[in-house]
């Protein structure tokens, strides 16, 4: 696969620009390759949140995975409306991910995915 992620010029596919109803749900695993899932880019607990470059649309960003911290989604299913802006300024890259406005996305998030787990719900809206 690594052969085919390349300019077309290169002999690849570049396959990273190909439009897909689909995106992973990746992250790279201890040892090395990727874990994670495919999920529906059509839906989320927020719906379809217009991103910034107002041409895409946000509906999760991933966390977690790695150094035992679980897999969660930060778009959450109780967000308010100022929690929303900030899933789209962090997306647009106008606030950075260790910035407070972010770890108060993330702690959200966070407390979200344990309610759920409580509940016995998948954290992300499938």
């Amino acid at each position: 696969m690594k052969g085919l992620i390349r300019p077309p010029s290169e002999g690849g596919l570049l396959v990273t620009n190909r439009e897909a109803p689909y995106g992973s749900r990746a992250f790279p695993l201890e040892g090395g390759g990727y874990g994670g899932s495919m999920m529906p880019k059509t839906k989320g607990w927020q719906g379809l949140i217009p991103s910034l470059d107002g041409e895409r649309f946000i509906t999760e960003f991933s966390l977690g995975g790695t150094d035992g911290e679980p897999f969660y989604p930060m778009v959450t299913q109780n967000m308010t409306h100022e929690q929303i802006e900030s899933v789209r300024r962090l997306e647009a890259g106008l606030i950075t991910y260790d910035s407070e406005e972010a770890q108060g996305l993330q702690r959200n998030a966070l407390e979200e995915y344990y309610r759920h787990m409580t509940l016995d719900e998948s954290p992300f809206l499938d």
